[in-house]
C-alpha cells in the first residue's frame, strides 16, 4: 500500500477546505521532531489527526526501517495519542480517538478549573492576572541589583551576581595587560578573526573578544583589520570608529 499517496492526498484535502469544526486539532505536515519548526500546518478533524499520525509511522517504518530514530519519533507520537502514562491502551481506532477528545473538549468548555485561578491561560481576568504578576514582583523585591535589567531572567540577578562578573572581567584586562608583545599576538592569531553575522555571508563584525583585548591594550584595530570587511553597522556605532583609528 502506498500510504505516502494517502497520507499527502489527506494533507491536500485539509489545505483545500476552510475547516470550522470546533472539534478540531493543529498538524503539522512535516513534524517537528524531525525537521524542526516549520509553517506548513493544516487544520484536521481529530480522526483525521490521528490517521495522519498512524500513515507517518507506516511510512516512516517503511522507509528507514522499524529501529531507525526517525521511526521511533513518528511511533512515539502514536504511543502518547493512544496510551495512558502506565502503558494501559486507552484508544483503539481513530474513531474511539476522535471520540475520546471531543469528550474532553466539550468537558472543558466554558468552565474555569479552580486549581489554575490566577494563571493566565485558565479563564483569569486581567486583574487576576496583574494582581499575580505583582506578588511575584514583592517575592523578588529583594534581589534587585543597581544596573539596567536584560533579558526576560535579568529579575533573577543580584548584586553578587555583578560584582562576580566585574571581577572576572578586571582578571581578564589583567591577562591581556601582562602577556609580551609576541605572546600577544601570537593569541590573537589563534582567535576567529571575524564574526560573521546571522543571515549574512558578505560583511562581517570583529572578534569581540580580540577588540576588547586589543582596546584594553590601546592598540586601534586598523593594525590588524581591514575596514571594508566590516559591517556598516558596526562602524556606524558610537565610538566604534575611535576604537577602530585609534583616539
Amino acid at each position: 500500500m502506498n500510504y505516502m499517496k494517502i497520507y499527502c492526498n489527506l494533507i491536500r484535502k485539509a489545505e483545500n477546505r476552510n475547516l470550522t469544526n470546533s472539534y478540531s486539532e493543529k498538524h503539522h505536515v512535516f513534524p517537528i521532531s524531525i525537521f524542526g519548526k516549520n509553517k506548513r500546518i493544516v487544520k484536521m478533524t481529530y480522526r483525521e489527526h490521528f490517521i495522519a499520525h498512524r500513515l507517518l509511522s507506516k511510512i516512516f517504518t517503511k522507509r528507514y526501517g522499524l529501529y531507525d530514530k526517525r521511526t521511533r519519533k513518528m511511533n512515539m507520537a502514536i504511543h502518547r495519542m493512544i496510551y495512558t502514562r502506565d502503558k494501559d491502551r486507552i484508544i483503539f481506532s481513530s474513531r474511539d480517538y476522535e471520540i475520546a477528545r471531543k469528550a474532553v473538549k466539550d468537558s472543558k468548555t466554558g468552565k474555569k478549573r479552580l486549581d489554575m485561578i490566577g494563571k493566565r491561560f485558565f479563564g483569569a481576568d486581567e486583574e487576576k492576572i496583574k494582581a499575580g504578576i505583582e506578588k511575584m514582583r514583592k517575592k523578588i523585591l529583594g534581589k534587585k541589583y543597581p544596573f539596567k535589567p536584560r533579558g526576560s531572567t535579568a529579575h533573577l540577578r543580584n548584586e553578587n551576581w555583578h560584582n562576580n562578573i566585574s571581577k572576572s572581567r578586571q582578571k581578564t584586562q589583567e591577562k591581556y595587560l601582562n602577556m609580551t608583545y609576541e605572546e600577544f599576538w601570537q593569541w590573537v592569531h589563534e582567535q576567529d578573526k571575524y564574526r560573521t553575522l546571522k543571515n549574512t555571508t558578505k560583511t562581517n563584525n570583529p572578534n569581540p573578544n580580540v577588540t576588547k583585548a586589543m582596546k584594553t591594550r590601546g592598540i586601534p584595530l586598523k593594525e590588524y583589520y581591514d575596514l571594508s570587511e566590516f559591517n556598516s553597522s558596526w562602524i556606524s556605532r558610537k565610538n566604534n570608529r575611535e576604537i577602530f583609528y585609534g583616539s
